[in-house]
């Protein structure tokens, strides 16, 4: 029996982005990876989290929930001194607006 639950995760779902140094890279949680979100015909990198590379990124970045949609943001973490937006929803990520993701 396919519970509510089951029929949220059936369709595709966009990946969150991060923009870290200048390149916008999607945020991969299910294969632990950062990857280029690069234009179309250029050669896409694929960044494991459990590499050198990839620790460096995951310490300038914070996964954060919005409270409003539930989606997880992916935001530098400078810009949650200032401001961050969810993608999904538009909402500003305050402190009342979002929480930390585990």
């Amino acid at each position: 029996m396919r519970t509510r639950h089951d029929e949220k995760r059936a369709c595709p779902r966009r990946l969150p982005t991060v923009r870290l140094g200048g390149v916008e890279y999607f945020v991969d949680f299910r294969l632990r990876e950062f990857r280029t979100a690069a234009v179309p015909f250029e050669q896409i990198e694929f960044i494991r989290f459990d590499s050198a590379k990839g620790h460096r990124m995951c310490s300038e970045c914070i996964a954060v929930k919005c409270c409003r949609c539930g989606q997880v943001a992916v935001v530098p973490r400078e810009s949650l001194c200032s401001v961050a937006v969810c993608v999904h929803c538009g909402v500003h990520l305050t402190g009342a607006t979002w929480r930390w993701f585990v």
